[in-house]
Protein backbone atom coordinates (compact mmCIF):
# COMPACT_ATOMS: atom_id res chain seq x y z
CA UNK A 1 0.00 0.00 0.00
CA UNK A 2 2.36 3.14 -1.09
CA UNK A 3 1.06 6.31 -0.37
CA UNK A 4 3.38 9.36 -2.11
CA UNK A 5 4.57 12.44 -1.18
CA UNK A 6 5.02 15.08 -4.43
CA UNK A 7 7.26 18.18 -5.11
CA UNK A 8 6.34 21.65 -5.88
CA UNK A 9 6.12 20.11 -10.09
CA UNK A 10 3.81 17.45 -9.00
CA UNK A 11 6.12 14.67 -8.99
CA UNK A 12 6.46 11.90 -6.98
CA UNK A 13 9.36 12.17 -4.62
CA UNK A 14 8.92 9.52 -1.83
CA UNK A 15 7.09 6.37 -1.07
CA UNK A 16 5.80 5.48 2.36
CA UNK A 17 3.91 2.23 3.31
CA UNK A 18 1.67 3.92 5.74
CA UNK A 19 -0.22 7.48 5.19
CA UNK A 20 2.24 10.34 6.71
CA UNK A 21 -0.35 13.46 7.46
CA UNK A 22 0.27 16.51 6.07
CA UNK A 23 3.16 14.89 3.63
CA UNK A 24 2.33 11.68 1.84
CA UNK A 25 -1.87 11.08 1.75
CA UNK A 26 -2.03 9.91 -1.67
CA UNK A 27 -2.72 6.47 -2.26
CA UNK A 28 -1.27 4.79 -5.35
CA UNK A 29 -1.89 1.43 -6.58
CA UNK A 30 1.19 -1.13 -6.76
CA UNK A 31 1.14 -1.01 -10.22
CA UNK A 32 0.44 2.64 -10.96
CA UNK A 33 2.46 3.48 -14.15
CA UNK A 34 3.63 6.72 -12.53
CA UNK A 35 4.93 4.48 -9.11
CA UNK A 36 6.74 1.94 -11.46
CA UNK A 37 8.44 4.82 -13.08
CA UNK A 38 9.43 6.58 -10.12
CA UNK A 39 10.66 3.17 -8.66
CA UNK A 40 12.66 2.18 -11.83
CA UNK A 41 16.33 3.33 -11.79
CA UNK A 42 17.01 5.68 -14.58
CA UNK A 43 19.84 4.99 -16.53
CA UNK A 44 21.49 7.13 -19.09
CA UNK A 45 21.79 6.05 -22.78
CA UNK A 46 25.04 7.47 -23.73
CA UNK A 47 25.34 11.03 -24.77
CA UNK A 48 22.97 12.10 -22.37
CA UNK A 49 25.24 13.41 -19.85
CA UNK A 50 26.82 15.80 -22.41
CA UNK A 51 23.39 16.97 -23.61
CA UNK A 52 22.02 17.85 -20.46
CA UNK A 53 25.17 19.67 -19.37
CA UNK A 54 25.09 21.73 -22.40
CA UNK A 55 21.34 22.49 -22.05
CA UNK A 56 21.87 23.39 -18.31
CA UNK A 57 24.29 26.22 -18.83
CA UNK A 58 23.98 28.80 -21.04
CA UNK A 59 27.32 29.63 -20.75
CA UNK A 60 28.08 25.57 -22.13
CA UNK A 61 25.36 26.27 -24.69
CA UNK A 62 27.55 29.37 -26.13
CA UNK A 63 31.04 27.55 -25.48
CA UNK A 64 29.31 25.03 -28.13
CA UNK A 65 27.91 27.62 -30.56
CA UNK A 66 30.97 29.45 -30.79
CA UNK A 67 33.21 26.29 -31.06
CA UNK A 68 31.21 24.61 -33.34
CA UNK A 69 31.27 28.32 -35.62
CA UNK A 70 34.93 28.27 -35.31
CA UNK A 71 35.58 24.70 -36.18
CA UNK A 72 32.86 25.22 -39.18
CA UNK A 73 31.07 22.42 -38.16
CA UNK A 74 27.27 22.19 -36.56
CA UNK A 75 26.70 22.37 -33.17
CA UNK A 76 25.46 18.65 -33.84
CA UNK A 77 28.88 17.80 -35.38
CA UNK A 78 30.65 19.52 -32.03
CA UNK A 79 28.15 17.55 -29.64
CA UNK A 80 28.84 14.27 -31.24
CA UNK A 81 32.34 14.69 -30.62
CA UNK A 82 32.20 15.20 -27.46
CA UNK A 83 30.18 12.39 -26.67
CA UNK A 84 32.78 9.95 -28.27
CA UNK A 85 34.76 11.35 -24.22
CA UNK A 86 32.59 9.82 -22.34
Amino acid sequence: MPFVSRDRGGNINGVFTAEQKGRAEEFLADDDQELIDFRTPKVDAPGDKVEREIAGSRFNAALVKRTAAKENISERQLIDELRSFE
